[in-house]
């Protein structure tokens, strides 16, 4: 569906409700395999919806008054806390500020640290990784999608996009996880980015992925993750995705 310059909604399309009190509105994008990821993370039950963005459905009535961008992923916690007190619909859009809500919701999951200052460190990274993605993204754009190869954009693009790799692999070369010495909400938002780079984008020698020591031993580490392998497959693009329209009975965690 062709892009406008405006954000009113353009069908009815009613949104799916499930039965748990998570309900995500996505589809396995870097940008919903990071919520995905986080989800799984914090062992709540949830109903993972495939939002058909090629199709339009994040231009419904529904899912634009939810979400006022028109973009995946859209959280909405059906008892989620209240300004004022008490608990009812809250709906969340921006990747970002869905995983800091988890964390904050699912405090036993781990995503960020206990201890003030290295939870300070976890968020920068975060929020590094939501200024990095971007440049990853207008990379595979104009380098993998846009059918005319423009020399300039792709060669703006790609250094940055390999710039940006190198900062990570040198964090990396200082701490176990990119948030630090646990696997956090920062690495739930980069690794589906750096394999959307390897993987759909093909650009993996381009912007030498293997050659970087420190970004390789993670990416094996984020791959034999639990959490990561069932995350990054909810809700998958490919035809007969065995994860579409997922719902879970999870552990029962509660916030």
């Amino acid at each position: 569906m062709e892009n406008r310059p405006t954000a009113a909604p353009r069908h009815e399309r009613p949104l799916p409700c499930g039965k748990h009190r998570l309900q995500l509105h996505s589809m396995a994008t870097p940008n919903g395999q990071k919520v995905t990821i986080a989800l799984e993370m914090t062992g709540a039950a949830y109903d993972a919806h495939y939002a058909d963005i090629m199709a339009g459905d994040q231009y419904g009535a529904a899912f634009t008054a939810a979400n006022p961008n028109q973009k995946i992923p859209l959280l909405i916690d059906t008892a989620g806390p209240l300004a004022g007190g008490g608990t009812g619909y809250v709906p969340l859009m921006e990747s970002g500020a869905i995983l800091l809500y988890l964390a904050e919701a699912f405090p036993a999951s781990g995503l960020l640290p206990a201890d003030s200052a290295a939870r300070a460190v976890a968020l920068q990274w975060l929020f590094w990784v939501a200024g990095a993605a971007p440049y990853w993204g207008q990379f595979g754009h104009f380098a993998f999608y846009q059918a005319t190869k423009l020399p300039y954009p792709i060669a703006r693009y790609t250094m940055e996009a390999a710039r940006l790799l190198d900062v990570l692999d040198r964090r990396l070369a200082d701490a176990t996880w990119v948030g630090g010495s646990m696997f956090s909400v920062a690495d739930c938002a980069a690794y589906p980015w750096v394999e959307c780079i390897v993987h759909r984008y093909q650009a993996g020698e381009t912007l030498q992925v293997d050659e970087r020591p420190h970004l390789k031993r993670w990416r094996a580490a984020c791959a034999a993750h639990p959490a990561v392998k069932k995350g990054m497959l909810i809700n998958g693009v490919a035809d007969g995705a065995e994860f579409r329209n997922y719902s879970t009975a999870g552990s029962g965690a509660t916030a």
